[in-house]
């Protein structure tokens, strides 16, 4: 059964279709298809982002291809909201679950790991938080969207049930796999410092060897290091080099398989049904094995399980898992940059904080300091002009090996540095481990690694609804391999968006409460600004607070209808009366408001808390924010309305500047100094200065206005001239007609 929601929200049943499969992923992340003629009645009801319904999951519309319907498990409900700098502390799977999925989910089968781990990012949503305990706990998810239930699955310690694939009965086709690259038997493992394995203690007594060995597969000793400074004790690092190195001493075995799905089929077959990483008996007759393998992928027919495909493989990696793998070995490699990095600013450090027997001269156009207070007999010497910087170590005329010159040079023969960003970097010879660039011209995404013992270029083309790579792969530009595949490999984005602009003027508070804004008060003051030193959780630094009964509101014009926007802002309040956000997009035919409501609290926030919230289908060109509370005050902050379905970081409207001393936007300029009563305001009516809220002075294009004057001079006046005299011992003025 396949039905989709239209529109206006209803449940269609799709009348006929074909080719409708669901491929179960390793990952979790199952996808479903299938094809409907064009010419059916409900296909232009069909559209990307509809929700669809099968016997036992939700599904999204995400792409449509002509006939064809693409479409990925429902995870919108983990994608709700946004978290900064999150750090969920040491917690179980269990716990971690929990915390992030809605109430009503059941987790089945979380108790299969009983680690403690922490999760962090910088920003995230709860999908993400969800999918990182894969790689964090290792372990596999299968969803069911429809019964609200997650199953937690460890492959490795899954028992054999007794199904098997045999050609005599129910294994159709089969295409083998394998590979050893990488591999090795006996691991060497060293953590920071040079800690070695030899100094775990395991049951009471010391290790005592500097490696671990696995000779499960092969007999043979191939040897391999590995160091990773961020293990301190030699147990953990032990715990993790028997891992790492099963891995490396067992090859990668992969089967495809097509079968005759028989349990689908007939009941009498149930001892055979097959589901996600299960372990199978396969009897190769052609190869005279059996193994056990997992199922890492399956891909069911429902309507024609004689179609279906299973893939086993002696580890259910995954695409998600490669990707988790790599980061974390380029997060070693960039743990180890930074150890190093570290060291040699300790070193320099040290260096500046212990400089002893420096001479410092100053001519008239130079600074030099010198290890010799004689210039002829200074060997190391820095040396300072309107040219620039420069070190040499061979006396006062050079040469300057080190120099930071006027031309914008830097010259040196060694730069330590964590990164280094620029348009073109020129060279005679560069070293490193890798090298890779990466270029899409809309069309084709290209892919350049150089590496010590290869050169391989790539390229994706979107074609005929496949992803095509094609790659050419050698040694010193020796061409050795070609390859042309349809397996895909997809960049998946939570989110697209556009835009950026704050569309909220004065959108913190930064210029009081200034005519942007709209104030009602039915018996208090109106809304009023507040500066406070719990403001620094904010990003502005300021802060709107709205006193009990009050409204603060502001119109918003240029609103496209068919767009998406995104309206975020930070809220603080410490009681719990309501204090409620609304959107209002204009009035109905009775002339009654019609609102969105965007936040709703009656209980106190334990500090600042961020509220975001997406605006679709907007019934005007115009809307109006509005901000309302019942408690002793309501505090906003950062108010952020950007173009897209994104949460932007906060910034002021445009032509908007507002910094220490200086205020720029619509209303003109105003300079001030904060700890003096003074300030000078230029807008379009006048120049004019301040003190204590009380004007000093003012210029207009006709008259000029100052309350008190001091002419050390001269004061002419028109045609007149007035000027202080001293003759003979007397003071005075003298005044002039100027002919």
């Amino acid at each position: 059964m396949i039905a989709f929601y239209d529109i206006t929200g209803e449940l269609i049943p799709v009348k006929v279709y074909e080719d409708y499969s669901i491929t179960h992923k390793s990952d979790g992340c199952d996808q479903m298809q299938f094809f409907v003629d064009t010419k059916l009645e409900q296909y232009p009801l069909i559209h990307e982002e509809s929700s669809v319904v099968t016997d036992d999951n939700l599904w999204i519309i995400k792409k449509i291809d002509d006939d064809r319907i693409d479409c990925e498990l429902d995870f919108d409900f983990l994608k709700q909201a946004v978290y900064y700098n999150f750090n969920s502390e040491s917690k179980t799977l269990a716990q971690q679950l929990e915390a992030h999925l809605p109430h009503g989910w059941v987790v089945i089968g979380a108790n299969v790991s009983s680690i403690s781990r922490t999760i962090s990012f910088d920003i995230c949503t709860d999908y993400d938080i969800v999918y990182a305990c894969m790689a964090t706990y290792d372990v596999r998810f299968v969803w069911k969207m429809k019964e609200k239930r997650l199953y937690v699955y460890n492959p490795d310690i899954m028992p054999s049930t007794g199904e098997y694939l045999t050609s005599e009965l129910n294994l159709k086709s089969i295409s083998y796999k394998g590979s050893t690259t990488g591999f090795a038997t006996r691991l060497y493992a060293y953590g920071k410092n040079g800690l070695s394995i030899a100094d775990a203690v395991v049951n009471g007594e010391r290790y005592g060897l500097a490696y671990v060995e696995d000779k499960t597969y092969s007999n043979k000793v191939v040897c391999a290091c590995w160091t990773d400074d961020r293990y301190t004790v030699a147990e953990n690092l032990l715990e993790d080099a028997i891992k790492k190195l099963h891995s490396m001493a067992n090859p990668i075995v992969s089967y495809e398989c097509k079968v005759a799905d028989l349990a689908k089929q007939n009941s009498d077959y149930d001892f055979l049904t097959f589901a996600m990483f299960k372990r199978i008996t396969l009897i190769d007759i052609q190869r005279s094995l059996r193994v056990e393998h997992h199922i890492v992928e399956y891909t069911e027919y429902p309507d024609e399980p004689n179609r279906n495909t299973v893939t086993l493989s002696t580890v259910p990696d995954t695409i998600s898992s490669k990707v988790s793998q790599v980061s974390s070995r380029i997060n070693e490699e960039l743990e180890k940059a930074k150890t190093a990095f570290d060291e040699r600013m300790a070193i320099g450090t040290a260096l500046m904080l212990n400089a002893f027997g420096g001479y410092p001269v100053i001519t008239e156009h130079e600074i030099f300091i010198m290890d010799n207070p004689d210039q002829e007999l200074a060997e190391t010497v820095w040396r300072f002009n309107i040219n620039g910087i420069g070190k040499s170590t061979t006396g006062i005329n050079g040469p300057y090996t080190t120099s930071l010159t006027v031309n914008d040079e830097f010259v040196t023969s060694i730069i330590n540095a964590m990164i280094i960003r620029g348009d073109r970097i020129e060279a005679g010879s560069i070293t490193a481990n890798q090298i890779s660039t990466e270029y899409t011209d809309g069309e084709r995404a290209y892919s350049t690694k150089i590496a010590a013992d290869s050169i391989s270029v790539m390229y994706h083309e979107s074609l005929g609804g496949h992803t095509v790579a094609e790659a050419i792969n050698g040694i010193s530009g020796r061409l050795t391999t070609y390859e042309a595949r349809t397996d895909e490999i997809k960049l998946q984005f939570s989110e697209l968006t556009s835009g950026g602009t704050n569309l909220i003027r004065n959108s913190s508070g930064l210029n009081g409460v200034s005519d942007e804004w709209k104030t009602e008060a039915i018996d208090t003051d109106l809304a009023y600004f507040a500066t406070t030193e719990e403001d620094t959780n904010t990003v502005s630094g300021s802060c709107f607070r709205i006193s009990e009964n009050t409204v603060l509101s502001q119109g918003v014009d240029g609103i496209f209808p068919d767009r998406d926007y995104r309206l975020s802002f930070k809220v603080r309040k410490t009681s719990n009366q309501l204090s409620k956000v609304i959107i209002v997009y204009g009035e109905d035919d009775n002339g009654e408001e019609i609102t969105e409501e965007v936040y709703s609290s009656s209980s106190a926030t334990n500090g600042w808390v961020i509220v975001e919230h997406t605006l679709s289908n907007s019934r005007g060109q115009s809307i109006r924010i509005k901000f309302l509370t019942n408690s002793d005050y309501f505090d906003v902050a950062d108010i952020m309305l950007n173009e897209g379905n994104i949460t932007k970081a906060w910034e002021p409207a445009p032509n908007e500047i507002y910094t220490q001393g200086v205020k720029i936007d619509k209303e003109g300029i105003e300079v001030y100094r904060s700890d003096t009563s003074e300030k000078t305001v230029i807008n379009n009516t006048e120049f004019a200065g301040y003190f204590e809220d009380e004007k000093v002075f003012s210029i207009n294009k006709d008259e000029t206005h100052i309350k008190k004057t001091v002419v050390d001079g001269e004061l002419i006046i028109g045609k007149g001239r007035i000027m202080p005299f001293s003759r003979n011992g007397e003071k005075g003025i003298s005044i002039t007609i100027i002919a």
